[in-house]
């Protein structure tokens, strides 16, 4: 399977980062609620950015295997601050 980088994460990336064969319409939620969270976090949306990706795929595992349905795991802290950083600087 092929990782596609540009404007969107695919379910099929989904399915395959968070090893999971089903539940389509639960990963979308949940794919929607770790960009809130992010966008919370004052993070816009942002695909072709491979830190911002991969943090997506995080939270959703997170969400997906621990059963929650807000915050990110502790593992993704490092990567929200850079983005942050990284997003605040571009905004000013």
């Amino acid at each position: 399977r092929r990782w596609i980088m540009g404007n969107e994460l695919t379910l099929e990336e989904i399915k395959t980062y968070c090893k999971i064969d089903y539940d389509d319409s639960l990963i979308e939620m949940m794919k929607k609620a770790a960009e809130e969270y992010l966008i919370g976090a004052g993070i816009p949306v942002s695909y072709d950015d491979y830190t911002y990706k991969l943090t997506v795929l995080a939270i959703i595992l997170y969400y997906y295997d621990e059963r929650v349905s807000a915050g990110a795991p502790d593992s993704c802290n490092d990567a929200i601050t850079q983005l942050q950083l990284k997003y605040r600087s571009t905004t000013i």
